[in-house]
């Protein structure tokens, strides 16, 4: 992991302007003016906070969203809209114009054409496109390579090239920029406004690429913080969007006229803080329900007190559970590491066990626990890079028999399916399990009173798989989004879509997945769906159809069970369709718990829903939701179905 430590600049809090803790599902994105907009890809919604109020504005089904000059660009399927800013007006929203027949939406807000055999890119923002006819010795790369971004006339490709310590200019002409870097995950952030163009490689370093001389500047560092994206840079200021240990935030910090500077004039930074941000405090786009606070004996602050812009360096934490604190975010870090550390050496030092775990990971958060054993979020200390890491406790006799998860996860690759890495066995000392998670719990969290991450048997064997990390469930969604207006149709049905792509990948596999519900539906970047937990997938017999039954035990969860898999009846693949079934059904319609078991259990007894609005939804739902198998369609037959296609 090359860091450039000597030759970085380095971003210290005399550098930085400020800090603000956002919430995980938020996006932003700053433009020219120097205006943050801040996007909640959940609710479809825009913000800006400008001098204490909060302006917003319901957006469309958007599909493409990106930031250009002192405007925001986004598009739905048909159209494509402009968001300004002014602190008179607020946002206003415009037709920027109609998508136009041929017009094929690509990632990173790019469009792609042809047209009279000719190919054109180019950005939702723009209205000129760029003919794709790069010169010998550059068009054969671009087939391998990603379009990212346009700067300045020029089409910004990125080609992933795993031994490059460093990102580099691969291939260059008059239309075409290629930049080879090691990991495909990179950002890149070109400012027409600015000679450069900025890449960050999902760790602490912001590489900058001057376009006038095409070299790589001297890179700045960020210490501690984990770059995932960068939003701009506005009068000698750099905002980014980064991570610190489990929390999001937007920091600002100054940074050198070498890299900020515009063609025409040398910026002053002085002011940098005033004007850097139109709004500094953190968007808290939704209220939360109040609850009830405890009598503290310290007064809590103003308003005025928590966002004083007087003070060196703010840190404000996620908005929806947590108080303002003024807190130096290295130094927590640091300790939160050091502690974690301690718990290392302490338990490396107990008798001759070593464990690969804590010698290959620093451990972050126990993400889930429950009767199968734990997640993890976890470091790895080479890569550097964040991973779920699950931990199965079984009985040593039984360990083969348990091994069923990662052996199945391990011929599995889907987009959809959470991404397998490796997996492996330890066998601790009796009873050293229990006082090593007994020391990681005190490190994490201290106040609480939790003695175990979960139950297990002294003499238990441990399994772990190492595998994606996503951002969060579908059932955390569905308890947060729990308005009419939330469930939108078209984007439901867009991430059913992918959920039933899943599963039939995976009855394609001759596999049945057995335990579908929403807490098993993770979300990875940009709303993509991950499906987890194969522990109790069952293998059919390749020779065997679709419809060949199973006679197993009630495995499962009894609330998403089918009605033949709660009877504890025969099976098949057809078992996992009744549960989809129930999924979109949870999707399109807002439920109590109370109510959730009565329109399942309805559902189980051939009762169809009287509740939806959406006759095409509630038609597709009956078909899923047959109560004999035989009625019910396949996965393939479903993404075939007039309603998903």
């Amino acid at each position: 992991n090359f860091r450039f430590a000597t030759m970085a600049f380095k971003i210290d809090s005399k550098q930085i302007i400020q800090i603000d803790g956002i919430n995980n599902h938020l996006t932003f994105f700053q433009t020219d003016d120097g205006t943050i907009f801040y996007y909640d890809k959940f609710r479809d919604k825009l913000y800006v906070k400008h001098e204490g109020e909060i302006h917003q504005k319901d957006l469309p089904n958007v599909v493409g969203i990106r930031a250009h000059g002192d405007a925001v660009f986004f598009t739905d399927r048909a159209k494509i809209y402009k968001a300004v800013f002014s602190p008179t007006g607020g946002i206003k929203i415009s037709l920027f114009r109609d998508v136009q027949l041929g017009e094929e939406l690509c990632s990173f807000a790019m469009f792609k054409r042809t047209r009279n055999g000719k190919t054109y890119r180019y950005r939702i923002c723009d209205r000129q496109a760029i003919h794709v006819n790069a010169s010998e010795g550059v068009v054969d790369d671009l087939d391998k390579a990603e379009l990212r971004s346009v700067h300045r006339g020029k089409l910004i490709y990125l080609s992933k090239f795993c031994d490059m310590p460093r990102p580099s200019i691969y291939k260059l002409d008059d239309f075409a920029i290629v930049i080879r870097a090691a990991y495909d995950d990179a950002f890149i952030r070109a400012i027409d406004s600015l000679p450069f163009i900025y890449l960050s490689l999902n760790d602490d370093i912001v590489h900058i690429l001057d376009t006038k001389t095409m070299e790589f500047l001297r890179p700045l560092q960020f210490p501690l913080l984990r770059i995932e994206s960068i939003a701009g840079v506005h009068n000698g200021a750099m905002t980014v969007e980064a991570w610190l240990l489990d929390e999001k935030f937007i920091v600002t910090a100054r940074v050198p006229d070498r890299v900020s500077k515009t063609d025409q004039t040398s910026e002053s930074v002085s002011d940098a803080k005033s004007t850097v941000r139109k709004q500094p405090e953190t968007v808290k786009p939704v209220p939360q329900q109040q609850q009830p606070k405890p009598q503290q004996p310290t007064p809590q602050p103003t308003p005025q007190q928590q966002h004083s812009t007087e003070e060196p360096i703010t840190v404000r934490k996620n908005p929806d559970y947590r108080q303002s604190v003024n807190e130096d975010p290295t130094l927590k870090l640091a300790g939160s590491m050091a502690s974690l550390n301690m718990v290392n050496q302490k338990v490396e030092g107990t008798g001759n066990f070593s464990s690969k775990f804590l010698n290959e990971f620093n451990v972050l958060e126990v993400l889930g626990k429950g009767g199968f054993g734990c997640v993890f979020q976890a470091i790895h200390k080479d890569d550097n890079c964040e991973y779920a890491v699950k931990r199965i406790a079984v009985e040593s006799k039984k360990l083969d028999k348990a091994m069923n998860e990662a052996r199945i996860m391990a011929q599995l690759y889907h987009e959809n399916i959470v991404r397998y890495n490796c997996t492996w066995i330890e066998k601790p000392p009796e009873g050293w399990q229990h006082d090593t998670d007994t020391q990681l719990i005190k490190a994490m969290y201290p106040t609480t009173d939790m003695r175990r991450i979960t139950n297990f048997d002294d003499d238990s064997a441990f399994i772990y798989i190492q595998m994606q990390l996503c951002n969060h469930s579908l059932s955390e969604w569905l308890t947060t989004h729990d308005k009419p207006a939330d469930r939108n149709i078209l984007k439901m049905r867009r991430w059913f879509i992918q959920i039933v792509s899943a599963v039939n990948y995976i009855h394609g596999k001759n596999l049945i997945h057995r335990d579908l519900k929403p807490s098993n539906i993770l979300f990875a970047e940009k709303e993509t769906i991950k499906l987890c937990d194969l522990g109790i997938a069952t293998q059919r017999n390749s020779e065997e159809t679709y419809n060949t039954m199973f006679s197993r035990t009630s495995i499962g969860t009894p609330l998403y069970m089918s009605p033949e898999q709660k009877k504890r009846e025969q099976y098949s693949s057809k078992t996992d369709v009744f549960t989809l079934g129930l999924i979109l059904a949870e999707l399109c319609v807002v439920m109590t718990t109370k109510s959730r078991e009565e329109i399942f259990e309805n559902f189980r007894n051939g009762k169809q829903c009287t509740f939806l609005e959406d006759q095409r939804a509630a038609k597709f739902i009956a078909k899923l939701t047959q109560v004999s198998p035989s009625e019910r369609p396949t996965c393939k037959e479903m993404l075939d179905d007039i309603f998903l296609a």
